[in-house]
């Protein structure tokens, strides 16, 4: 369709509804709101009205053997991180030929509502929080209030907020108002959720009231990385790069109709060709950092160098597979160094090639695992 034709469709549907809203998938930059790709999450807050789309299973109909269903744990983290960037999540179900839901899509639906019903006010009339993702999950906001939505507990059920400038007045438990202790120190804001019973919750919300302008979210601060949790990932798109490296997306399908879409650091061909990632560890030990990446049959075998705190690791590349849209795009987890340190503090890991030649891989993710 042309735009013009386009325009009228529209113009014919508004007569019909006149409150009727269009998705940018109409076309021409002609819609009301932005559409993502299927299945796809942006990597930071969006400005403006906007969708993620998800469907329940793999299945965008009824499939009578599919049932790869997301459980009411996944929807509720993929709706709060949906909302902890500002969006709407719509998911599809498919209702089979005389209309009956499949019996798990019912089941995990009525979890997620029963979830919805206590902590509804964290994820309707919210936006985008300003701490951006961390591991122990994300936030969302309402004037005054900042929410934490806690996927993972630490094992000292202390919860760190980084880089929280505003005066705190109050933190308490979404569910039940149960005051939790709390203490601020320069912008590091500590709840204390050991006296949450309920440990078996898929999300713990707490909230955090303060005073004061909601702070603009600060994406380049230090990425926390912590002993208190089994691994820490820090995502490709925290990466600064130099030289010819960026940061792309990377659209993939396990069969048609079941899109993916991950962000990676790509390009890296030189040793001017960095990438960095700012982190803050916040207990001295001993570190794990594992590389998960892709990398085509043809690039594998190149060295590489990853460098933390003054020390250099060699590492040479791995092989999974070449990236092609239309089939599934496969990733390693590939150890490369053990990091120790005497003290928390601030340090850049650094990755590039060791010398000149093809594509040294797809980065998506740092994984740091303290050692016990």
């Amino acid at each position: 369709m042309t735009k013009q034709q386009t325009q009228n469709f529209i113009n014919e549907l508004r007569v019909l509804q006149p409150k009727s809203l269009f998705s940018s998938r109409v076309g021409h930059g002609l819609g009301d709101y932005v559409d993502f790709g299927d299945s796809e999450i942006p990597a930071a807050p969006v400005n403006g009205a906007w969708e993620s789309i998800f469907t329940h299973n793999d299945s965008w109909g009824y499939i009578q053997h599919d049932f790869n269903f997301k459980s009411s744990e996944q929807i509720i983290h993929i709706l709060s991180e949906v909302a902890s960037k500002g969006g709407n999540l719509m998911l599809n179900v498919g209702p089979d030929g005389k209309g009956n839901f499949p019996y798990y899509s019912v089941k995990y639906l009525k979890e997620t509502g029963a979830w919805l019903k206590k902590n509804g006010e964290s994820i309707y009339g919210s936006t985008y929080g300003f701490i951006p993702k961390q591991t122990w999950g994300v936030t969302t906001a309402k004037p005054g209030k900042l929410f934490l939505h806690v996927w993972n507990r630490p094992f000292n059920e202390k919860v760190l907020v980084p880089g929280f400038s505003n005066q705190v007045s109050k933190v308490y438990t979404l569910v039940g108002k149960k005051a939790l202790p709390f203490s601020k120190k320069s912008k590091d804001l500590d709840v204390d959720m050991s006296s949450i019973i309920d440990n078996k919750s898929p999300n713990t919300v707490i909230v955090v009231e303060y005073s004061g302008k909601p702070q603009a979210l600060n994406s380049t601060q230090p990425i926390t990385v912590s002993s208190q949790y089994a691994e820490n990932i820090i995502d490709a798109v925290f990466a600064k790069t130099t030289g010819k490296a960026n940061v792309k997306k990377f659209t993939h399908s396990s069969y048609f109709g079941v899109w993916h879409h991950t962000t990676c650091v790509a390009d890296m061909k030189s040793p001017e060709d960095s990438t960095s990632f700012a982190i803050r560890i916040t207990e001295p030990g001993d570190y794990k950092l594992t590389l998960e990446y892709s990398c085509a049959d043809e690039d594998s075998k190149q060295e590489g160098v990853l460098t933390i705190g003054g020390k250099k690791f060699m590492f040479e590349t791995l092989r999974t597979a070449k990236h092609e849209t239309w089939k599934p795009m496969l990733f390693i987890k590939h150890a490369v160094a053990i990091f120790s340190t005497d003290k928390p503090g601030l340090f850049n890991v650094t990755i590039r090639p060791y010398q000149k030649g093809k594509e040294l891989f797809k980065l998506k993710s740092i994984i740091v695992e303290p050692i016990k």
